[in-house]
């Protein structure tokens, strides 16, 4: 008894990746034997009939095709992928990348970010092709996008679960807003024309405020931080310089030195000092601090 066995290169059609395992059988006075044998481990819901020499081939519904063994010939197992379509090839997008680790990429600074023939509008990959290897693009990198001006619009995959700092900053073209991202737990914070913001209200269920993410918001003069916050950056809220005061819930146990030059800024932190680990330049940089236990 010979038993061949033929598995295909993998193809890609119009999207669709194929793969082909022909099985075919020589000697069929034993081909029952084999076919058993050899199809245990691709098709796990074949049975065989040793005493009708039928093959019986049983769905996940119920249905049962017989076909007789004495007709077999050749058996041929096809698996069909469908491409992943949130690969995007490297040289498909204006966007630069940097290699992290063997599965990681982010979003790099570039200088032709700034070019007037850069697109307005950007989609940041989920995962890009890099020389034949697929990375996942987990970050935006330092002052990535830093003062393009031009830039209308920018979407950020779920798979972002770093913005590093500056990357969005003065960026005056989009929308004025505050960005959230890493499935809401993260605030990068403000984004677009700085002027227009007046008042900072932290959505529910973020964890962190980035480092300089409302920095130098001159015309700021209200915060709302939910208790579900735990930490506030470096320099989160440095030269706001028209914030009188601002309320910390007791969910805070990690305060930077978010606050350099807020001298009008009174401090009203819902938690004993013991409780919260805070730079000591914090003191000096505000006009008080309150602690409520």
């Amino acid at each position: 008894m010979v038993v061949e066995t033929d598995v295909s290169p993998i193809t890609e059609i119009h999207g669709i990746i194929y793969e082909k395992i022909k099985i075919k059988f020589k000697n069929m006075k034993k081909k029952l034997l084999a076919l058993g044998a050899s199809l245990a481990l691709c098709i796990p819901m074949l049975a065989i009939d040793l005493v009708t020499t039928n093959m019986i081939v049983k769905q996940k519904n119920g249905n049962e095709w017989k076909i007789n063994v004495e007709d077999v010939e050749e058996v041929v197992y096809q698996r069909i992928v469908l491409e992943d379509t949130s690969i995007v090839d490297a040289s498909e997008t204006p966007l630069k990348f940097k290699i992290l680790s063997d599965s990681t990429a982010e979003v790099t600074k570039d200088n032709s970010y700034k070019l007037t023939d850069f697109p307005d509008s950007i989609k940041i990959p989920t995962k890009v092709r890099i020389d034949n290897v697929v990375y996942k693009v987990t970050s935006i990198g330092y002052e990535a996008f830093r003062e393009c001006k031009g830039l209308s619009s920018i979407e950020i995959p779920e798979s972002i679960t770093k913005i590093d700092n500056w990357a969005l900053y003065d960026c005056t073209g989009l929308e004025p807003r505050i960005l959230v991202y890493n499935n809401g737990t993260k605030c990068y914070g403000w984004v677009g024309n700085r002027s227009v913001c007046k008042t900072v209200e932290i959505p529910t269920g973020v964890k962190e405020i980035g480092d300089a993410a409302f920095y130098s918001l001159k015309n700021l003069t209200s915060v709302t931080i939910p208790n579900t916050v735990i930490s506030l950056g470096t320099s989160a809220f440095s030269e706001c310089s028209s914030l009188t005061k601002i309320e910390i819930p007791e969910s805070v146990t990690q305060i930077n030195y978010g606050f350099y030059n807020c001298k009008k800024l009174d401090v009203i932190i819902h938690n004993s000092e013991e409780n919260v680990n805070i730079d000591k330049s914090f003191y000096k940089d505000v006009k008080s601090v309150k602690f409520t236990k």
